[in-house]
């Protein structure tokens, strides 16, 4: 008497056995058809090296191709292969399926700038007029001033943080003289809700408690750097100014590839604005000495840790690359 798990399944084994048959059949039916219609591979009636792919692809019971090797196919048959035995194509296609690039088709690399001096010479390439702009983040009254809404509300010790104040405000003053002096574009961003009650502000905004209406002295960049006649201005009301400004679109609009970047706080708002940039694809350079931040631990960790998104250098190099650009604009 046959097994009941044997006798309940050989239904199933007869049809997978039929389809099989049917499989090959249909196979020999398109090897006729290709041949008489003289395409590039006998076994493709649909087009150039589909159904050889195809059957490579198959996996020896006659079941489906695995999904990775169905996407590999789908690339292959984009780029028209070449007949069995024809040499790079079906190298290729087989040493794409090998066991050890797991199906991908092209091999993993980790490449750090040190060991690629093309991609290093871009990110370390100067500022360059036309093609750069600078921009302060948040350098004003309502967080950058003891009198401030913000400013006059901090805990703990603050002296570190008004002394920073103090020692960055001149280099702010003289990077965007330099910076209008050379035809880089100088962009100011500053917290500051669009409405009265600040109802369009972020999420986050809302919940830390900030707001500074439209035209408000909190809104103003500090006294000794404020903006020039023909410099931007752009209000926010999110960490990173991509989030809630027209900051990109301004800027390809400019046809700005490189963005320096200094103000406050350097490891919240120009960490952000810095990584969001760089995501962009911008050519990002954070001036380091021109950041500043509550104490020298955060400013220290916040500089070691975003350093893989950008270039990073000093106020006197960046008024230097700076200077030259206006020696280069001017002429002998």
């Amino acid at each position: 008497q046959a097994h009941p798990l044997h006798s309940q399944h050989q239904p199933l084994q007869d049809l997978q056995q039929q389809q099989q048959h049917e499989h090959h059949d249909m196979q020999h039916h398109q090897e006729g058809q290709g041949q008489g219609l003289g395409l590039d591979s006998p076994y493709d009636s649909e087009g150039p090296g589909k159904s050889r792919k195809r059957a490579a692809l198959d996996t020896p019971g006659g079941g489906a191709a695995s999904p990775s090797a169905t996407a590999l196919l789908a690339m292959h048959d984009v780029a028209a292969g070449a007949p069995p035995g024809a040499g790079a194509t079906d190298a290729a296609m087989l040493e794409s399926l090998s066991v050890g690039d797991h199906g991908g088709g092209a091999s993993a690399y980790y490449r750090p700038l040190t060991q690629d001096p093309h991609n290093s010479s871009k990110r370390e390439a100067p500022l360059q007029s036309g093609r750069a702009a600078l921009l302060f983040v948040d350098i004003q009254n309502y967080n950058c001033s003891p009198s401030g809404a913000l400013g006059s509300q901090l805990q703990g010790d603050t002296a570190y943080y008004w002394q920073r104040i103090h020692e960055a405000t001149p280099l702010w003053a003289q990077l965007a003289d330099a910076a209008r002096n050379c035809g880089v574009e100088v962009i100011y961003t500053v917290i500051q809700s669009l409405t009265r009650d600040g109802r369009d502000r972020g999420r986050d905004y809302k919940l830390s408690g900030f707001h500074v209406p439209p035209g408000s002295w909190d809104a103003q960049v500090l006294d000794g750097v404020r903006p020039g006649p023909d410099d931007i201005v752009l209000p926010k009301t999110s960490s990173s100014l991509f989030n809630s400004t027209t900051l990109e679109f301004v800027l390809r609009n400019m046809d700005i590839q490189q963005l320096a970047v200094c103000g406050a706080l350097t490891d919240q708002c120009v960490d952000h604005t810095i990584r969001d940039g760089a995501d962009r694809g911008l050519d990002v350079t954070q001036i380091t000495d021109a950041c500043v931040t509550h104490n020298p631990e955060r400013h220290a960790s916040s500089i070691q840790l975003v350093s893989g998104y950008c270039r990073q250098i000093t106020a006197a190099e960046a008024l230097s690359e700076l200077q030259n650009q206006a020696v280069n604009v001017e002429g002998p």
